[in-house]
């Protein structure tokens, strides 16, 4: 926006206001002295006039008294050079500007005395004053939503990067004992982790992805589980979907999976279930996780799965979300709801 403190720029646009509202006038003939002035005489007074009377204490007051006092918190020096700006320049327009028209243009004007002249340029600092400020908030708003923005999208970059180094970890030696006893499922295990590192990869590094593609994550988190758990670990999944071409921002659901997984099911020995039901209707998807776990060893209520998960929920969802977690007994749950 440098541009509109060009002289050219700024004479444009506060000689067309002029100009318009005097043109206004003329066109309606609401005045008898100027319906009687030809268009071109009465275009190079609203010109002159601009030029030389408006433009100066606009400049003025825009880059010189705001930028020195105002800008600076000088306040009361900032006030006494606006009124001497104004009765200055009020003052000296009252006189010349009669002088302009009847040797320039052969016109004879009334002479409305300082008063007049003082009352306007007072008129126009104080207004130059409210529209550049009003800019400079305006232009700086802008700026700092920018800047968060910014800050966000890096943010949830790297929250939605995050891959679990303990799920990978355990799946890799899980891997490597199936390749030592030769099984047969250690290539459909290369083939899920593969997908699975694919999809964290690749597919995320969109804002959103197809719930189908979450699913189908979810779907080989679990089939991994039960590999490297020996079938030590009840699991159920219910999916009721309506639509699962509908779009949902990766790598949300499968942290409350997870966390089922960490503090439930490897903290017991036998017995250890974990329930999911995801259903999607009337553009609101519902997730829940249901989990047991040893009473034994104390469950955080968090973490920084949770926590994180949390707040990609906040930066994404804001208000459009609501998630409920709780943990009675030997039980876990989380209830996920978010409108889509």
């Amino acid at each position: 926006m440098a541009s509109l403190r060009t002289p050219f720029i700024h004479f444009l646009i506060i000689t067309s206001i002029v100009l318009s509202i005097t043109l206004l006038t003329y066109f309606i003939g609401s005045s008898d002295s100027i319906s009687e002035i030809t268009f071109s005489t009465l275009l190079l007074q609203v010109g002159s006039g601009t030029i030389f009377f408006m433009l100066p204490p606009i400049y003025v007051t825009a880059y010189v008294l705001i930028p020195i006092f105002f800008e600076k918190k000088k306040y009361v020096q900032f006030f006494l050079s606006l009124v001497t700006l104004a009765f200055f320049w009020g003052a000296l327009t009252s006189r010349l500007e009669p002088w302009m028209d009847e040797n320039w243009f052969g016109e004879i004007t009334e002479d409305n005395g300082y008063v007049a002249g003082i009352s306007i340029m007072l008129f126009i600092v104080i207004f130059t004053v409210l529209v550049k400020l009003s800019y400079q908030g305006i232009s700086q708003f802008a700026l700092i939503r920018k800047l968060e923005n910014d800050h966000l999208r890096m943010e949830l970059m790297v929250l939605k990067n995050q891959i679990n180094p303990h799920f990978l970890f355990n799946t890799l030696n899980s891997l490597y004992a199936l390749t030592i006893q030769n099984s047969s499922q250690a290539p459909d295990v290369i083939l899920k982790l593969s997908g699975m590192l694919r999809y964290s990869i690749y597919d995320c590094s969109k804002p959103t992805v197809q719930l189908k593609n979450e699913i189908e994550n979810l779907e080989n988190y679990i089939a991994l589980q039960q590999v490297r758990l020996s079938g030590l670990c009840e699991i159920e999944f219910r999916k009721s979907v309506s639509n699962d071409q509908i779009e949902i921002a990766p790598m949300i659901l499968i942290v409350f999976l997870e966390n089922a997984f960490k503090h439930g099911a490897e903290t017991i020995v036998k017995g250890a279930f974990i329930y999911l039901n995801l259903s999607f209707q009337k553009e609101t998807l519902h997730f829940e996780v249901r989990n047991n776990f040893s009473d034994a060893k104390e469950v955080p209520s968090g973490g920084l799965g949770l926590e994180n998960v949390k707040r990609r929920l906040a930066l994404i969802y804001e208000d459009r979300y609501q998630l409920d977690i709780s943990r009675e007994d030997s039980l876990f749950s989380i209830r996920l709801h978010i409108t889509l």
